[in-house]
């Protein structure tokens, strides 16, 4: 074990603000299960803290030796160095560093999800969740969603974040083009004029575009005639949170 050093503290903290995540192209995991996941995946982590009292836990065994093929540098350090460099409260006791990684459109595959300025890092990462449990082929976030290296995307996300390709694209046509270019069917969930979602059928794989809970889609997606289904409210509440509305969305369209 050892402690170290305020440069490297100084760097691993830089990552808890957007703007160094971008210059760095770098970003924090935080927690046992999201770190096996990316350990698990693709992406590219460049190293990994830990504290003694997390050898005792279950999985530890396993993520070292993952990180160990891998060549992961890993690091025994303080615990209090690693509230140091953590953005939860009350950290785990692991930490790793990852490369951001940029995905191409065409990347992805079959059925996706199109988010319209979801805001709420939580939301975020459980859609991610979500998406992945419904075996979807990824996601596409338009400007004014969360930024999803954001730590609290990550942390909700379940390592379901490190399994799934995603795309930052502002540009409607461009969304539209790849979707008549892969034949699929864009859905604009849309409480007020929507088809009713169980109504809806169709052989070809779809594109869900999900809004913000209190605004909405844009009103950009007004330009073009697109398919716009709704979940019918059976009770009396007002509305219902993203990621649960995305949830009961998938769950009509795919079973």
């Amino acid at each position: 074990m050892k402690k170290i050093s305020k440069n490297t503290i100084k760097r691993i903290r830089s990552l808890h603000q957007k703007k160094y995540r971008k210059i760095n192209e770098q970003f924090l995991i935080s927690g046992l299960l999201s770190v096996e996941e990316a350990i698990n995946s693709n992406y590219n982590i460049t190293e990994i803290y830990y504290t003694t009292s997390i050898i005792e836990k279950e999985n530890i065994n396993k993520i070292f030796n993952l990180a160990k093929e891998k060549k992961i540098p890993l690091f025994n350090i303080h615990h209090s160095d690693v509230k140091k460099i953590s953005t939860e409260i009350s950290p785990q006791g692991i930490i790793a560093i990852a490369n951001r990684q940029i995905f191409p459109l065409p990347e992805l595959k079959g059925n996706i999800l199109i988010l319209d300025k979801i805001k709420d890092p939580g939301n975020l990462g459980t859609i991610f969740r979500i998406a992945h449990w419904f075996g979807l082929g990824g996601l596409v976030l338009l400007e004014g969603t969360v930024e999803p290296e954001n730590p609290k995307v990550i942390q909700s996300s379940m390592g379901s974040i490190f399994h799934l390709p995603f795309v930052i694209e502002n540009s409607y046509d461009k969304i539209i083009n790849d979707c008549k270019n892969t034949s699929r069917k864009i859905l604009l969930s849309d409480v007020h004029q929507g088809e009713n979602i169980k109504n809806y059928n169709s052989e070809n794989n779809f594109a869900l575009v999900i809004g913000n809970e209190s605004c909405g889609i844009s009103n950009s997606w007004n330009e073009y005639n697109l398919q716009r289904v709704s979940l019918p409210r059976i009770g009396e509440a007002e509305s219902l949170n993203a990621a649960v509305a995305t949830a009961s969305m998938l769950s009509l369209l795919l079973y």
